[in-house]
């Protein structure tokens, strides 16, 4: 087995195992949200797409499905894959309950069903806190290139978590909170 292969079998095992807790603990809406119109991309991940509607996107690594959901009630047309079978079936529970065209598969991105690495998307999306589980980028890059149909998009929306604990105001960019969940901030010198 390669070093890939074996990250992969560890990766997906892990998030197996912490699915139904991770769904639990992040408070997620359920159906009703999004069969009332409910998003919950980011409106600069939105607007960077544009209109999706009757696009076919491809939400890779897509956990449980929330973006996934989200770009079907902008009008997509969404296929997420997830490498956690336990994640692929709670969002799929989550679609089903909706009226949404949003479809969910288990895979793993280096090895996608051969029908996604024919030129059948528009638009590829991956969000954020994904790129860091990827062992090989270059490899993965290649596959979303392949999933892409001519003239087709890539849309990326990554963040560091310590981009949360910062704010910008005035131009002045200010730590509003502690990365590492303690009460108050401590500011360094030096």
């Amino acid at each position: 087995m390669s070093g890939t292969e074996e990250f992969t079998q560890q990766n997906r095992r892990a998030w197996d195992e912490i699915a139904d807790l991770r769904f639990r603990n992040m408070g997620w809406p359920g159906p009703d949200f999004y069969r009332d119109g409910g998003i919950l991309l980011d409106p600069v991940v939105l607007d960077a797409a544009g209109d999706v509607v009757g696009q076919r996107l491809l939400h890779l690594q897509c956990a449980t499905g929330e973006e996934t959901l989200s770009w079907a009630v902008a009008g997509a047309i969404a296929t997420g894959v997830d490498i956690s079978r336990r994640q692929i079936a709670i969002a799929a529970e989550q679609a089903a309950a909706t009226d949404l065209s949003a479809h969910f598969v288990a895979a793993d991105v280096y090895n996608l069903p051969a029908g996604f690495q024919q030129e059948a998307f528009d638009l590829v999306y991956t969000g954020g806190g994904v790129l860091v589980w990827l062992p090989d980028i270059w490899q993965w890059a290649q596959i979303v290139a392949a999933a892409l149909r001519p003239g087709g998009r890539f849309l990326l929306w990554e963040e560091h978590p310590c981009a949360q604990c910062l704010w910008v105001t005035d131009g002045v960019l200010e730590i509003t909170s502690d990365y590492f969940g303690r009460q108050t901030p401590e500011l360094g010198t030096g």
